[in-house]
């Protein structure tokens, strides 16, 4: 197995695509703990489970040891041994179907074939440890990858399984464990299944086709169904014939590192030019399952462009005074080509290999014309005369230079603008000048209005930016710039305006001094200064806990003096603030912490809604009552009082107590069978907290 295996595949690839969408519902996150991965798919008849070991170890372990696999019925809870050992089939197993099904050689041979991974050199030596790591982890993936293609290898390989002794209306959960249980950690995944429930394939998406000469070059997006799909087929049908499957092979998507294109590709030769090809392209599912064809392209093959083109006998200025200016152009082609021409087209260019073709002529010239007038020509500029053929191809002739001699400038530029960053960098950027000779640009710096100035450019600025580099380390605050336009004939422009570009603010302002801070039961009010720099806009009050690691903001300010009091504190707890200025430019800078105590005066909410009503049938007294504090108190205490007797408790209601009667939404009751049938109760009621807090006493309630 040669080194370059090694690199070839990612042993992740089948793991994270066959799994990049779930079908069923992975139980208790165990899909994200265990070492394999399961997913499944409800079909008529059976259920299909595919599974795949996370990594070349747990793999190996499989391969060795194999799975335990069994399923829990949800209606009645029984449970069904459906294999207590699944292993991958022996060699002999494997021999019928390597020519048949594609992809069953590749798993066979990474299960038996060790030789042929094993590291080597291109000289026969033996790799290094590095080398043969790299060459298992690559066995390992492209072994994945090769039962990912067709369900029936992965029946073979003991990675899925055809449960067809199903209810059509059961729910099942199916458990799978790599063997064996007692040397793996986290071995064991789960995945419940709904018999009745389809997953609805869909077709594959923007399908596209570049018909060229005897052949068509497919593109097709499968990310848009990359959840479903782990491969595709091409179909083609010939004028009115029937599809066809055209690739030998699966498609399989590899994402090229460096390169953020989705489409998979696929080139495909053509009967001939002159009928109709139509295409389509087909996804099958991790479990064999093919989905609907995707909408169909059709199309013809395009012929090639005839070869000849159009030579130019003659391009010279027109008359002088002539407004506007013309200049002349004559072309020739040979006569054999001239039935296969439709008309001419006139390309201006600057000459080289990568420069753009802007047309000249409004309309496409009769393929009879030899001759074309150019109106107000672009000097020193290269011209070519393209034909256009019967089969629509465009073929474009030798360009030739035009020399006019100019002696009017190019119009100075408007609307240069620019920025400075940090670091000294300047970025400008201007309008395109209309001129329709203009060669380019040149920059100029200065430090002043007045200066003159410095052009900074070695050679002419095509495009319409600039970027410059300049010190940071000045009292300065400004920089100017200016350009100038230059066309081909070497005539400049007058500067244009100058563009003032500011120097960025490198110091953050001087932050505000907390000058005052307390705590009381309301929270915690502070106090600031304002800032000494004149550029602070906004001051930003930060906050946190001493367990915090970093403050967090919780307001915003104009920088001003000001006063502040923070009511969202938690009562008895200890916090620390700051200051943050911010300026015009975003720079901040914070001030110096201040801590302060939100009080507790152990006063929490009251109790609500507290009633109390004698029983009918028992004689004892119920008390109904809602707890309105965010936390519960550590116990209810109920105090009584007899015709007219002082107030005494009577019991201190625990949470855990027997006789505490709780509903919904934090309401509570209590039944006091301890009374008399004709004696007159005044009951009230209060919440006590650990640490001596307590909610107010409640308003009295009277039962005769």
């Amino acid at each position: 197995m040669s080194l370059v295996i090694g690199k070839l595949l990612q042993p992740n690839y089948l793991v994270s695509l066959l799994f990049c969408c779930l079908l069923v519902n992975p139980l208790s996150g165990q899909q994200q703990k265990a070492n394999v991965r399961m997913i499944a798919d409800a079909r008529d008849g059976e259920i299909r489970l595919r599974w795949a070991p996370i990594d070349l170890k747990n793999w190996e372990i499989g391969n060795q040891y194999g799975y335990r696999l069994w399923r829990t019925d949800q209606a009645n809870g029984q449970e069904i041994i459906l294999s207590e050992n699944l292993l991958p089939a022996p060699v002999e197993a494997w021999k019928p179907v390597v020519d048949t099904i594609p992809y069953a050689g590749l798993y066979a041979a990474a299960l038996y074939d060790e030789d042929s991974w094993t590291a080597k050199l291109s000289d026969g030596a033996t790799g290094t440890p590095e080398d043969q790591k790299n060459i298992d982890k690559s066995r390992f993936g492209l072994a994945l990858l090769s039962a990912d293609q067709f369900w029936e290898v992965s029946l073979l390989a003991g990675l899925g399984y055809a449960d067809k002794n199903i209810k059509p209306d059961g729910q099942y959960i199916y458990h799978l464990s790599l063997l064996p249980l007692s040397t793996n950690d986290g071995n064991q995944i789960s995945v419940s299944v709904d018999a009745e429930y389809r997953v609805n394939l869909p077709k594959p998406a923007s399908l596209e086709a570049e018909w060229e000469n005897g052949e068509v070059k497919l593109s097709l997006d499968q990310a848009l169904t990359t959840a479903f799909y782990t491969t595709y087929s091409v179909e083609k049908a010939i004028g009115d014939g029937p599809f066809f499957q055209v690739n030998t092979a699966p498609l399989v998507y590899f994402e090229r590192e460096g390169y953020n294109d989705p489409n998979l590709y696929f080139t495909d030769s053509l009967l001939n030019n002159t009928t109709i090809h139509h295409y389509r392209f087909v996804g099958r599912s991790p479990f064999g399952i093919d989905g609907p064809p995707s909408d169909t392209v059709s199309g013809y093959g395009v012929p090639p462009p005839i070869p000849y083109y159009a030579r130019i006998e003659e391009l010279r200025p027109g008359p002088e005074g002539t407004d506007p200016p013309t200049a002349y152009l004559a072309w020739s082609v040979p006569e054999v080509a001239e039935d296969q021409i439709v008309g001419f087209n006139v390309y201006a260019t600057l000459g080289g290999p990568n420069d753009s073709l802007f047309l000249i002529n409004p309309a496409l010239l009769l393929a009879q014309r030899r001759t074309y007038t150019i109106t107000d020509p672009v000097p020193n500029y290269n011209y070519l005369v393209s034909i256009v053929d019967v089969n629509g191809n465009r073929v474009d002739g030798v360009s030739k230079l035009l020399r006019i001699y100019d002696k009017e400038p190019p119009v100075p530029p408007v609307g240069l603008t620019g920025t400075i960053d940090s670091n000294g960098v300047v970025n400008l950027k201007w309008p395109r000048n209309l001129d329709n000779d203009l060669s380019g640009y040149r920059v100029y710096r200065t430090n002043g209005r007045e200066g003159e100035p410095i052009e900074i450019t070695r050679d002419v600025v095509h495009a319409e930016q600039y970027q410059d580099t300049i010190t940071m380390n000045t009292l300065s605050d400004t920089a100017y710039y200016a350009i100038r336009a230059i066309d081909f004939t070497g005539n400049y422009s007058d500067f244009s305006q100058l563009a003032a570009l500011s120097r960025p603010d490198l110091n953050p302002p001087i932050p505000p001094v907390i000058k005052a801070i307390s705590g009381s039961t309301e929270g915690v009010r502070i106090e600031w200064t304002g800032s000494a720099s004149q550029d602070a806009v906004t001051f930003q009050l930060q906050r946190k806990v001493t367990t915090d690691t970093s403050f967090q903001s919780i307001a915003d300010f104009p920088a001003r003096p000001a006063e502040y009091l923070d009511s969202t504190t938690a009562r008895g707890q200890s916090y620390h603030y700051r200051l943050l200025a911010i300026d015009d430019a975003g720079l901040s800078a914070p001030g110096r912490p201040a801590t302060a105590i939100h009080l507790d005066n152990g006063v929490r909410a009251p109790i609500l809604e507290f009633t109390a009503r004698r029983q009918t049938e028992s004689g004892a007294i119920k008390l109904n009552w809602q707890c309105a504090s965010a936390r519960k108190p550590s116990f209810f205490q109920i105090l009584r009082s007899e015709n007219g007797g002082p107030l005494q408790t009577i019991r201190n209601l625990k949470f855990d107590d027997p006789g505490l009667i709780k509903s919904t939404g934090k309401r509570y009751a209590f039944q006091d069978r301890a009374v008399k049938p004709r004696a007159t109760y005044v009951y009230r009621i209060v919440g006590r907290f650990l640490g001596g807090a307590f909610t107010p006493m409640s308003p009295e309630v009277r039962v005769d």
